[in-house]
């Protein structure tokens, strides 16, 4: 995008305001009020921008050791000024993958809730209801953990923490379910899913269980090097070094069919690069040129266990941070942007069925405005009202009145 040197002062005078604001917890004044909400409003990816600044406060902002006073007045700056964006919306749906990811990883709760308390008392509390749900979703979970570990099902010495969560709640996405049941098929591993499996079954009688594998952790112990080694991995990285138990070599096609991915994944080839490129406790049988080394294997390409593999650290954590994990971003925000879209439409169809049904009769112009009036969370395309008006005609719920061409009618 082509970013004109209007639009950079722009930038630059946001950026002092906000910067004067956070230091000096100053209201903005009157005058520049204005100016300052079309400035923010310039640039589409506003929101996305103060939902990467929201999830900058929840967590490396917090790991400062910022005192409680000093992150209160931040959210309440925070919010002074993310009032004045158009659109909310976008804002929602972002952070709601932000705060998905921060809860899966780790997260502080009670922040979260003072977080999501403070949107609820700006915005109303139906706006941020899912990600509300997401935090209590998560306390349930730690209460069954604790009936799990209490259980005398829990027989094993394995320290096995899980968490059980409602599809409906979490954005779907998010996740990679083992459909085939080969990730956590060790026999080990198999044994205690079961267990688990049986202890939730009958607690909860009629739910099922899916199983996620692209945010669960393991300690492995190695053996066959010189030394032994404890390596924290990834569910699937896990399942990959799994699978060399009694094996010295691996095609690419045997791991992704053994792990019931025969199509492929870019969580498999992210693994396997790390190994090979980044530990070495891999190696290829061909050495691949640079051009070719970041594009996954052929599936007859070899992959063997490195017999001179050492290093100076006894435990070697392999888990990407979550800011590595966020290279599905554009993805994610694509699909966002598609969902948030949709989601208008239905509010859109709401507000002007809500104003249609109390004033039976209105020309185009004035139910635009009063749409536009009625809807909080983003400012309605005139273009798009139209388009859902010519939809709820199509439905039945409007008419066009028979002399007046630009003047529509409710139909009860």
């Amino acid at each position: 995008v082509d970013i004109t040197q209007e639009i950079l002062e722009l930038s630059a005078y946001i950026e002092t305001v906000i910067k004067d604001a956070f230091e000096n917890d100053r209201d903005i004044g009157k005058e520049s009020d204005h100016f300052l909400q079309q400035s923010l409003n310039v640039e589409r990816k506003c929101p996305i921008i103060f939902a990467d600044y929201a999830h900058y406060l929840l967590t490396k902002d917090l790991a400062q050791n910022t005192s409680e006073q000093d992150f209160d007045q931040k959210i309440d700056t925070f919010f002074k000024l993310i009032n004045k964006i158009y659109d909310k919306d976008i804002f929602l749906a972002e952070s709601r993958n932000l705060l998905a990811r921060r809860l899966l990883e780790k997260a502080n709760l009670d922040t979260e809730k003072k977080f999501l308390g403070k949107m609820g008392t700006d915005w109303g509390l139906g706006d941020q209801s899912k990600m509300k749900n997401m935090l209590d979703d998560i306390a349930t979970s730690e209460e069954l953990l604790k009936d799990w570990k209490a259980s005398s099902a829990n027989t094993q010495n394995i320290d096995f923490t899980i968490k059980v969560l409602r599809t409906s709640c979490w954005p779907d996405r998010l996740f990679i379910k083992d459909k085939s049941g080969k990730v956590f098929s060790d026999p080990v591993i198999y044994e205690y899913k079961q267990k688990f499996k049986n202890f939730y079954i009958n607690k909860n009688q009629g739910k099922n269980l899916e199983w996620v594998v692209n945010y669960g952790t393991a300690e492995i112990k190695t053996s066959g090097f010189a030394k032994s080694y404890f390596l924290l991995t990834t569910s699937i990285q896990m399942a990959i070094l799994l699978m060399y138990n009694g094996k010295d070599k691996l095609t690419y096609g045997e791991i992704k069919e053994g792990l019931g991915f025969p199509e492929g994944s870019s969580h498999i080839w992210e693994a396997m690069r790390y190994f090979t490129q980044r530990l070495k406790i891999l190696i290829r049988e061909k050495e691949p040129s640079k051009e070719n080394e970041k594009k996954p294997a052929e599936d007859s390409e070899n992959f063997l266990i490195n017999p001179k593999f050492a290093s100076e650290r006894l435990k070697i954590n392999c888990v990407p941070s979550l800011g590595a994990r966020r290279d599905d971003r554009k993805a994610d925000a694509n699909a966002d942007n598609s969902d948030v879209m949709k989601e208008r439409e239905f509010v859109i169809d709401a507000a002007i069925v809500r104003i249609m049904k109390s004033r039976r009769e209105m020309a185009l112009l004035d139910l635009q405005q009063e749409t536009k009036k009625l809807i909080s969370l983003f400012v309605p395309d005139p273009k798009m009202v139209k388009r859902r008006i010519d939809s709820l005609m199509e439905r039945d719920y409007l008419e066009r009145h028979p002399e007046k061409n630009n003047v529509f009618i409710y139909k009860p």
